[in-house]
């Protein structure tokens, strides 16, 4: 896939996995990783910003999860923080 495509499939990911979520003051917790994504330059810093919570948060995705749907394991380091 190429980083446009990638980074479509992070943010689908992301809004999927962190629905329902707030953050601490009550919003939703996917805007969290928007923001950080706006703050990125490329597209593959974006999608590591729209994944970063999402297995450190969510329960219901794995690095090697991410790995499988074709996110570099390079990248995974980044995942969680």
């Amino acid at each position: 896939m190429n980083a446009s495509t990638m980074l479509m499939r992070a943010v689908a990911i992301a809004r999927n996995a962190h629905h329902g979520q707030l953050d601490k003051v009550g919003e939703p917790y996917f805007e969290h990783c928007r923001r950080v994504a706006e703050a990125m330059s490329t597209a593959e810093e974006k999608t590591v910003a729209y994944l970063h919570d999402v297995v450190e948060k969510t329960g219901s995705w794995t690095s090697a999860r991410l790995a499988g749907e074709g996110f570099s394991r390079a990248s995974s380091m980044r995942w969680t923080h």
